[in-house]
This record gives structure tokens, sequence and C-alpha cells, in this order.
């Protein structure tokens, strides 16, 4: 027997339309994340997927958004939801801020999936970044709001590089705290002087071994390579603890006027003090042994 009052399934898929969501009704043939933007016309690249704190009671499971703005392409909901409530939609929005979806590692990501797959013309990122495609030079736009210089062939993102010379380690780091970051620029400054290329390089080495050191902050070792400020030489820690490799060259770049050198220029071992370490250099710069 039919029961006339048994709740209709719906797609579970609501795309807007004017100040609400209609319902896609149209068979789509992969009903994956993936499956339902491609099926709308989008590349699974040009879309952020927000999940909110999960739910399986709650009608709404997650919203797509174009990637870099908060514009809602479509809602997934459970299929006994028939329409999207603007008041769930909104408490189950809260928490979502824009600027906290993008830190530098995500947009580096995203921008490189981008790449590697052909997805993002420059149609697709003038309107999301709000470029100004009267600024390009041979395919060639800087975007203030990502701080990346983007280049375009055939019409695709094919490479983008930072605008403000940092890598996109330093940039998480940055994001990470400003103000440890700040400390890095400041410190550096002291012994580069204006020479913003050394500067640039070493905060850029800084910021790298940042990401490669186990645990980072809260290494066993970080308290034996504190520096001024309140930084931290996470180079020179790669390098006494996780024999990361360094010659003579580079030791005197990265600790450039921080070191002590030990022995007469005439001695064929190069000795110097970092911290509470003595590295020993061959005559041709290659390290012979760190004593402590």
């Amino acid at each position: 027997m039919f029961n006339l009052f048994k709740k209709k399934k719906s797609s579970g898929v609501f795309v807007p339309s004017g100040d609400n969501f209609r319902e896609v009704t149209e068979k789509i043939e992969e009903t994956s994340l993936n499956g339902i933007s491609i099926h709308l016309g989008y590349h699974p690249d040009q879309l952020r997927f927000y999940f909110g704190q999960y739910d399986t009671e709650f009608d709404i499971q997650q919203v797509a958004f174009e990637i870099f703005t908060d514009r809602i392409v479509f809602v997934l909901t459970k299929s006994s939801a028939n329409s999207v409530d603007r008041k769930k939609l909104k408490h189950f929005l809260k928490d979502f801020k824009l600027e906290d979806e993008y830190d530098s590692i995500t947009v580096r990501d995203i921008l490189q999936s981008g790449v590697e797959n052909k997805s993002l013309g420059i149609e697709f990122l003038t309107r999301v970044l709000n470029l100004d495609k009267g600024e390009t030079d041979g395919g060639i736009i800087f975007s203030k709001r990502l701080g990346l210089i983007l280049y375009f062939a055939n019409g695709y993102l094919t490479d983008f590089q930072s605008g403000d010379g940092l890598n996109e380690w330093t940039k998480y780091l940055k994001d990470l705290n400003e103000n440890l970051f700040d400390s890095y620029v400041k410190v550096a400054q002291k012994y580069w002087g204006v020479n913003r290329k050394m500067i640039e390089n070493e905060i850029n080495i800084q910021g790298q071994a940042f990401a490669n050191t186990p645990h980072a902050i809260k290494n066993e070792y970080v308290p034996r390579h504190k520096a001024e400020l309140g930084t931290i030489n996470f180079f020179m820690l790669l390098v006494c603890h996780y024999g990361q490799e360094i010659t003579e060259d580079t030791f005197l770049l990265m600790n450039h006027g921080r070191y002590q050198k030990l022995n007469n220029d005439n001695d064929v071992i190069k000795k110097y003090r970092y911290n509470s370490f003595i590295f020993h250099f061959s005559d041709t710069g290659q390290l012979i042994e760190i004593r402590e």
C-alpha cells in the first residue's frame, strides 16, 4: 500500500537561484564532489569544499565555493532535504572565514594543481581574483591579493612565483606567527643592512628549514639554537642534529656576523664557533666534523 505521506527524496544537490536554491533534478553520472563539480561545468580544481563541523544529523553536509571567493556553487544535503533552509545554511557556515581558508601552502597547492591539470584559465582566475587583465604583459599578471606573479600561456595558468621574494614556507611561517616572522626580518636586517636580496635569502632558507624540522618549534633541540629576538636558527639545527649538508661558504652566509673564527688565515683546517658548536672545514670548504 502506498504511503501518501512518505517524503520524496531529493538529489541532495542544490544550486543558487536568485535569493534561494533550486534542486538539481537532472541525472548526475558521478555523484562524488568531483563528479558534481564536472556536471555543473567546473573542474574540481576550481572549487573549494567546506565540510563544517560534520554532523550526520544535519541536513546540510558540504558547501562548494569558487576558489578564493565566498560564492557558493552548490550545497550538498541529505537526500531527505527537499530545499536549503537559509537559517540552517547560515548556521552551517558560522565558522567559515574566507581568510582562514587560504594560507600560503593551500594557495600553492591549488595553483600547482591548476598548472599540472591545465584547469585554471585566465578568464576564471581574472574573475575570482579580481585581476586587471589590462596590466598583463605577455601573459603575466600580478595578483595583489595573493602577492604572486601569475604566468599564462594559451589561456591557462602555467606557472607562478612570489611577488615579494618569499617562498611558500616562509609565507606559511608569516601566516602562522607574524611576530616571529617580523623578528626574523629584523635580525636579518641587522646583519645584512639594506641588502634586500640577502635578507630575503636568509629568511627563505630559515622558512624552508622550519618546514623540514621535526615538530617545528617543539623540536627537542630548539633551546640550543635560540637566537636574537626570540628567533630560532632552524637551518643550523638541521645541520647539527639531522645531517643537513653544509659547506664553509654556506656556514659563513647563514651565520653572517654571528660566528667566531678560531684559527689563523694560513691554517689548513678552518674552525668556527656557532653557539656551543665548533665547526671544522677543510681547505676546500668541506665539512670535516662538528664538535660540541
